[in-house]
């Protein structure tokens, strides 16, 4: 994976986790499909125009096609149905 990828998603998460409210184990799941879905290794690839021999990986364009696939996206919705009550303006 590519360093500079793997820095901001770590980053990302970090952000989530600390700005959250509710339990984080909400998200396990989450992470659990998500890194199923990401074992897969069906990322996006397109023909570079500068080196046409060479496919170029989209690695950003596969993290959001991973959150619309059906396991992931029940995970989040399931998460946000534990999290919600948390999120509530009292």
């Amino acid at each position: 994976m590519d360093p500079f990828l793997k820095d901001q998603g770590d980053a990302w998460g970090a952000v989530i986790v600390q700005r959250m409210k509710g339990d984080v184990y909400a998200l396990a799941a989450v992470a659990e499909q998500v890194e199923r879905a990401h074992a897969v290794g069906d990322m996006a690839v397109i023909r570079d125009e500068s080196q046409p021999q060479n496919a170029k990986a989209l690695p950003l364009l596969h993290c959001g096609e991973v959150i619309d696939r059906p396991a992931v996206r029940l995970e989040i919705q399931r998460a946000v149905v534990a999290l919600g009550p948390s999120y509530v303006q009292k």
